[in-house]
């Protein structure tokens, strides 16, 4: 019986107080509530560009890794795996969205309770007489203090006697303008938001905890971009110092070089107030864009290579579906694609259109899923037949397995006189820690030269492997011919090395490409 007693709250045809539908009146707590705001959301952002800027952070670091782990697991293993990832991402960003919107709302009843505090005394007199009107017979009534309970409000406070006017008029202005209370004027971050809905007891312990969690997720995702932005800089120098004709440089003093650099560029940005960088964000975006889309192309084109040289059947037998021993492979990489719920607070603020942002959300997921499968799917395709474990670096080379690095598969590419591939190998911020790699960049060409020059002069290494030999005394003539083994086997030790570098004779050491894209030195060099 007791519970039947028990009333809702203001439901819309009924209202206590004329002032919720007062617009000057609902105006005083938007000021004020405004007036409170620490971090202003600044320009907005269309439900487009929404979209576009959250697949900007989806497509991150895993959609060059995700390649290599469907490798792994499987084509159909690894899209359930991500399916499922996005699922419980896109709810648990919906839970993100609503604790935005309620520490935003926090804020509003707090400027309520400010404007109504310093209303005049007859302001404050017509909201008690409304209760008075709802409370009715009840003597004492009329003499109830604004801050104190009226005696008979169980209609307006769910049957709690403790109900303050205050809490009374919150009530129903939050049924009445809910658009007002749960606007989105501040961009609240996760911690942020912990620590307004979390203030009592051993909530405080969960808000601490919240920022524990956003420091162990920064220091493995800056422990990932710092090394494979190096490497895939350091990548992309040593090809371009090579196609350029300038010999060989040790790739670990470069790699240590791009290190430095890097961080005395990034180090003083630490210090700066970074937060009007949409300009900035939307070059690196399209960027990013531009160098995705041609993964895709290109990798559509090889697939389509492939078909006109192989039966549709004998390329799906190739195609791996489940290997559950993969599982790690993808799992991981989805954690790390799927872990931007801190990111949502500057994302979904600015919008326009605030109600859309699970919308919003749900687009950029499933946009993403579609790209990272198709890239996937066809890294499977395009890149199933190839033999070589490591792609070579100049453009033109040998094309290779699908490498940790996606993006390295791309360094062989002869688009744009290879540009193209230098710009895709060396994406920064994308990438997976790969220290075991060996280096077979050691491959030197002692003593003279056939067409007379040095290992060490001007592009006399570089030339020989560019122009197929051309300036190797006519060997480079015979590349077609039938007397290749039997030439470069006939005991000339600088021929035979030559031999070696176009895969004339075997090479030595698990055939070691003298091209190849790795960056870590051999043992001992």
């Amino acid at each position: 019986m007791a519970a039947a007693t028990e009333e809702p709250m203001p439901s819309e045809p009924s209202r206590i107080f004329p002032q919720t539908k007062n617009a000057d009146f609902q105006r005083q707590f938007s000021l004020a509530a405004d007036q409170r705001i620490k971090n202003p959301l600044g320009s907005k952002m269309k439900f487009s560009e929404g979209v576009l800027f959250m697949m900007n952070s989806l497509t991150g670091l895993s959609l060059l890794t995700l390649p290599y782990g469907f490798a792994q697991a499987g084509l159909l293993l690894g899209a359930l795996i991500i399916m499922g990832c996005m699922i419980i991402s896109f709810i648990t960003a919906t839970f993100m969205c609503e604790a935005l919107t309620i520490a935003n709302a926090l804020e509003y009843e707090a400027a309520e309770k400010q404007v109504l505090e310093h209303q005049a005394p007859e302001v404050r007199q017509a909201l008690r007489d409304a209760i008075d009107e709802v409370a009715r017979g009840d003597e004492s009534n009329s003499m109830t203090s604004f801050w104190r309970p009226p005696t008979r409000t169980a209609k307006t406070c769910r049957g709690s006697p403790s109900c303050t006017i205050l809490q009374v008029f919150q009530a129903e202005n939050r049924v009445k303008n809910p658009d007002r209370e749960f606007k989105i004027r501040e961009r609240v971050e996760l911690g942020a938001v912990g620590e307004r809905v979390l203030k009592k007891g051993s909530d405080k312990v969960i808000a601490a905890t919240i920022y524990v969690m956003i420091l162990s997720f920064t220091y493995g995702t800056v422990s990932a971009l710092v090394v494979t932005v190096n490497q895939s800089l350091a990548h992309t120098l040593l090809g371009a110092w090579r196609l350029i004709g300038y010999g060989e440089l040790n790739a670990n003093e470069v790699y240590t070089c791009c290190v430095i650099v890097v961080f005395f560029i990034t180090l003083p940005l630490c210090f700066k107030n970074l937060q009007n960088t949409k300009a900035f964000t939307v070059v690196i975006m399209w960027c990013r864009f531009l160098a995705i889309a041609i993964l895709l192309l290109v990798g559509i084109y090889k697939c389509i290579e492939r078909l006109e040289r192989e039966s549709l059947g004998s390329i799906l037998q190739d195609v791996p579906l489940w290997k559950p021993s993969g599982f790690v492979a993808v799992f991981g990489n989805s954690v790390f694609l799927c872990g931007i719920h801190h990111y949502l607070p500057s994302m979904i603020s600015p919008l326009k259109e605030q109600t859309q942002a699970p919308k919003v959300i749900i687009t950029a997921f499933s946009s993403c899923y579609l790209l990272i499968v198709s890239i996937c799917a066809t890294a499977l395709v395009a890149w199933g037949e190839e033999t070589w474990s490591k792609c070579s670096s100049r453009p033109g080379g040998h094309y290779c397995q699908i490498q940790p690095l996606y993006n390295l598969n791309f360094a062989p590419l002869s688009l744009a006189g290879g540009l193209s591939g230098f710009v895709l190998a060396g994406l920064p911020g994308h990438g997976h820690c790969q220290h075991s790699h060996r280096s077979h960049h050691h491959t030197e060409y002692h003593g003279s030269m056939a067409s007379g020059e040095t290992a060490g002069s001007g592009g006399g290494r570089v030339a020989v492997l560019q122009d197929g030999l051309s300036h190797a005394g006519g060997l480079g003539a015979t590349l077609h011919g039938g007397s290749n083994h039997h030439r470069c086997a006939s005991g000339d030790p600088v021929r035979g090395r030559l031999c070696r570098s176009l895969r004339l004779l075997p090479l030595p050491d698990d055939s070691a490409d003298p091209m190849s894209t790795d960056l870590a030195p051999r043992e001992g060099q």
